[in-house]
C-alpha cells in the first residue's frame, strides 16, 4: 500500500516524483531503453568498425545515465527506506553501481579499449527486470527467488537430473555420428562419443 501512495504529502516534490516514476509513460520508457541497450550490447563483435564502436560505446554510455536517473527518482519518490523493500529496485541499483565506472569514459577505445567495458555485459541482466512488465510471468520470477533462498540443494540436484537425462539421450543418439570428421569420431573430444565429453558439451550448450 506504502507503494501505492508513498510517504510524501500530496503537493510535495517527492509527491509528484513518486507518480512520476508509478507511471506508465515513465515505465514505458524505461523499458524502450533497456531494449535499445541490450540490442546496442547485440551488436558489438570482433574486429568491429570504429564507427560502429563509438555509435555502440555512446548508446550504452547514455543508457547507463538514463537508469542511473531512474535508480535516483526511484529513490526519492518511494524513499529509501521504502525503495529497498523491493528486490527488484535492488536489482537495478547493483547493476547500475556495477556500471558506473564505464559512465566515467564513453569512449573507451583507447589503451586496449578499456577493461570497465567488460562491466557493461552485466546490463544484459536487466531482461530479467522486463518481467516486471508480465504478470505471470513477474510471479514466476518471484516464485524462483523464493525457492532460491531456501534450500538450494535441491535446486542443484534438479538441475544436475536434467544434465544427465540429457547427456545419456546424446550418448544414445549421438555417438560417433559424425561421419565426416574422421578425427572426431572415435576420440575424447567428440561431442557425445563418452558419458563425461557427453555431459561437458550438455554444460556447455545450457550455460551458452
Amino acid at each position: 500500500h506504502l507503494r501505492t501512495v508513498g510517504y510524501w504529502s500530496p503537493g510535495t516534490l517527492g509527491h509528484y516524483v513518486c507518480r512520476l516514476v508509478k507511471s506508465f509513460p515513465f515505465r514505458t520508457v524505461i523499458y524502450i531503453v533497456t531494449i535499445v541497450n541490450i540490442a546496442a550490447l547485440a551488436m558489438d563483435h570482433y574486429e568491429i568498425g570504429e564507427n560502429w564502436l563509438k555509435m555502440i560505446n555512446w548508446t550504452n554510455f547514455i543508457c547507463g545515465y538514463i537508469f542511473l536517473a531512474e535508480v535516483v527518482l526511484k529513490m526519492v519518490g518511494y524513499t529509501p527506506a521504502l525503495f529497498f523493500t523491493d528486490s527488484f529496485d535492488v536489482f537495478d541499483l547493483i547493476l547500475v553501481l556495477v556500471s558506473i565506472p564505464e559512465l566515467i569514459d564513453p569512449d573507451p577505445t583507447e589503451d586496449g579499449g578499456s577493461g570497465f567495458s567488460a562491466l557493461r555485459g552485466f546490463r544484459l541482466a536487466r531482461l530479467l527486470r522486463l518481467a516486471d512488465k508480465n504478470r505471470e510471468l513477474n510471479m514466476l520470477m518471484r516464485e524462483i527467488a523464493e525457492v532460491l533462498r531456501g534450500d538450494v540443494r535441491y535446486v542443484a540436484l534438479l538441475m544436475f537430473l536434467c544434465i544427465f537425462i540429457f547427456t545419456v539421450m546424446g550418448v544414445q543418439l549421438f555417438t560417433c555420428k559424425d561421419k565426416t570428421n574422421e578425427e572426431c569420431c572415435g576420440s575424447d573430444r567428440c561431442g557425445f562419443d563418452n558419458f563425461g565429453a557427453a555431459m561437458l558439451t550438455v554444460f556447455v550448450v545450457i550455460t551458452g
